[in-house]
């Protein structure tokens, strides 16, 4: 599971251990004319020149809940359409969609594959029709040459017992992102991918404590390496509002896009033509025409990334080959330390910088070789640098290490720090007030003995999804290293590591139920001593 969900990460972003600097967009807006007094909602892109949406104006009723259940006791039916993009951005000669399946049921949230052969949309469950207790679920269907969908099947992750909904299928058709009350997620209802091949369809895979909070996640859309979604999260505008983040780093604040397309009510359904700048979005602000209207945006600035990816190749000076596991130390232009990666077996490592108008120095060392040092110069517009370091065998430091102590010269009784468990934000790798008083004992602790070096090891519980929880306690160990840095410590004498739910001091593992103090148990920290 693990693996399978940092390979998809790694198509878009190969570290993920730095903060993107993105800033949102200015838009411009407008109310369509197509919209009428009911429900007009959730448009997707049909080709190029053409949308498909939803509309309840042939029942001449309003949709009541879109996130969850289709509300049909006011006899509510959702149909799809299709309409052409004007030169204005309007919506012209929309046409109801043929179906050769029974279609007296709420339909919407279409998304197509890339080559337009098949559709994925959002339905109640049409076994059930008719009961108000029925979930949506997610269908695909095959798109025949005149353009009618036929050949409707049910998708394998479906339940009676949850909802799926909103789908939207990657740029290379390979990844079908959708939102989910499933068990085991974060809140309310959370993003999932899963993965399409042609055997089928694998594992719905959480996207992460970032993207989803305890409030309602939902309606996402991909461009390019961005994902787009709503969510009625703390600190909004109000109601839904959409937001954007990099589609590959689990780890970074989504960014509010703000008015006009955000207000304080309820805005959703974003899609854009990332090559036009323009797109569409729906909104139930007061100022529209009926419940739920569609209006149209022209993308006015270019959204600010400063990101530059940066290839390390760690050589030995003499053969000219990878050093397997070097240590790569990342500091700023002033010198101060910021982060520590390790080299793959190849010498080889790449690091997003993300910081406008920054420099930074890299450090590459290994036990038992040299260092060497480089330099990573910010140029506007540049996305690339390449950087070599070469590392020379030193037998002087084979002696020097030699004598220093390991771990199995320390008594047992001192293999550990005796400090409180250090607690962060729910979800998040921000230390707690309270346990900053903890770290600040371990600094104490180290300027007293300055030879020791220290391990801290963090863990969790079995809640919440494996892959999730093995980045979320790298990045804790890594932000009470660089606290520790902070306070004056050598980087050179502090280490973290992160390892998930994989050390449970109990039985509670995937699928085993336990009560909250057993959970407690094994979301816990150390202090491991290394060396005296």
């Amino acid at each position: 599971m693990i693996k399978s969900f940092f390979t998809y990460l790694s198509l878009f972003f190969i570290s993920i251990n730095a903060f993107a600097q993105l800033e949102a967009a200015q838009y411009s807006i407008k109310n369509l004319i197509v919209n009428t007094p009911y429900t007009d909602m959730s448009t997707s892109y049909w080709g190029k020149g053409r949308v498909i949406f939803a509309s309840s104006k042939n029942s001449k009723a309003a949709v009541t809940d879109k996130v969850q259940n289709i509300n049909d006791k006011n006899k509510v039916l959702l149909e799809i359409f299709s309409a052409f993009i004007s030169e204005d951005n309007e919506l012209a000669y929309p046409k109801k969609v043929n179906f050769a399946f029974d279609t007296d049921f709420n339909q919407s949230n279409v998304t197509f594959t890339p080559n337009l052969q098949y559709v994925y949309f959002t339905s109640n469950d049409i076994k059930r029709k008719g009961n108000k207790d029925a979930q949506l679920k997610i269908y695909r269907a095959n798109v025949e040459k005149n353009g009618e969908w036929a050949n409707l099947i049910e998708l394998p992750f479906n339940s009676d017992k949850y909802g799926c909904a909103h789908p939207t299928i990657s740029d290379d058709g390979t990844k079908l992102f959708f939102a989910s009350n499933m068990p085991g997620g974060f809140g309310d209802t959370d993003l999932y991918y899963v993965e399409i091949s042609d055997s089928g369809y694998g594992t719905p895979q959480n996207m992460g404590g970032y993207i989803n909070t305890s409030a309602k996640e939902n309606f996402p859309d991909i461009n390019g390496t961005l994902l787009y979604f709503s969510s009625n999260r703390k600190n909004g505008l109000g109601g839904l509002d959409v937001y954007m983040v990099p589609v590959g780093n689990m780890f970074i604040e989504p960014i509010n896009l703000g008015e006009p397309v955000n207000s304080k009510a309820d805005d959703f359904s974003f899609v854009i033509n990332g090559d036009m700048r323009r797109g569409f979005f729906t909104s139930n602000r007061p100022q529209g025409k009926g419940a739920d209207d569609i209006y149209s945006f022209v993308q006015e600035t270019a959204i600010k990334s400063c990101s530059q990816m940066v290839d390390i190749e760690i050589l030995d000076a003499i053969s000219d080959i990878g050093i397997d596991e070097a240590e790569i130390n990342v500091f700023d232009e002033e010198g101060k330390w910021l982060n520590r990666f390790e080299a793959n077996e190849e010498g080889k490592y790449k690091i997003k910088l993300n910081k406008c108008g920054k420099n930074y120095k890299l450090e590459a060392s290994k036990k038992n070789y040299s260092k060497d040092y480089a330099q990573v110069i910010y140029v506007e517009g540049k996305e690339s640098h390449e950087v070599r370091m070469r590392l020379t065998k030193d037998l002087v430091a084979v002696e020097e290490v030699v004598e220093q102590p390991t771990i199995s010269d320390i008594p047992d009784s001192q293999l550990t720090i005796d400090v409180k468990n250090i607690e962060f934000l729910l979800n998040k790798y921000d230390i707690e007030n309270d346990s900053a008083e903890e770290l600040d004992k371990v600094v104490k602790f180290m300027k007293e003995h300055p030879t020791v070096i220290i391990e801290f090891l963090a863990h969790t519980d079995s809640r919440g999804p494996d892959a999730w929880n093995q980045e979320l306690t790298e990045h804790r160990a890594q932000e009470v290293v660089s606290y520790i840095v902070r306070k004056g410590i050598d980087y050179r004498r502090i280490y973290g590591k992160g390892y998930g739910e994989s050390m449970p001091v109990n039985q509670c593992v995937n699928g085993v139920d336990c009560t909250e103090q057993e959970h407690i148990q094994n979301r816990r920290t150390e202090f491991l001593i290394l060396a005296k």
